[in-house]
């Protein structure tokens, strides 16, 4: 398998984030379901909630340092150049200009890698917009 790039083509990285759209992730969930023989109500596979992927991230960083200090911000306080350093790094604004393999740093205190940056998380919420918020027609 090759993985296209802009500008390249490369051999398939298994160690990279995946993109994926909304649906293609609840599609994995159900079809990873029924492939380890669960049911909906024994074992259910799903996308996290945004609740629970704050609890999964780095404590330096998850919501409750977040809304206690704009300081816990990483986007907030740290420069391009500086998000792929320290005990929290991430591929923050595209710091790498690409994905980069989702171990690249270390885990968050949950022992889960890769919980900020690198890609767009998806997340098992109602989106609820702004007043006089309109979908863009594309």
């Amino acid at each position: 398998y090759g993985l296209r790039l802009i500008f390249e083509e490369i051999p398939m990285r298994w160690d990279w984030p995946v993109d994926v759209t909304y649906y293609e992730s609840k599609a994995f969930c159900r079809w990873k379901m029924e492939t380890d023989g669960g049911s909906p109500t024994s074992r259910p596979y799903r996308v996290l909630t945004e609740a629970e992927h704050h609890l999964i991230r780095h404590d330096e960083h998850n919501l409750d340092a977040a809304r206690s200090s704009t300081a816990a911000d990483k986007v907030m306080v740290t420069s391009g150049a500086q998000f792929s350093h320290g005990p929290t790094a991430a591929n923050l604004n595209m710091a790498f200009s690409s994905h980069n393999p989702v171990d690249s740093f270390p885990p968050s205190h949950t022992g889960h890698h890769d919980t900020v940056g690198n890609a767009w998380e998806w997340t098992e919420d109602h989106f609820n917009p702004l007043k006089n918020f309109e979908v863009h027609h594309v």
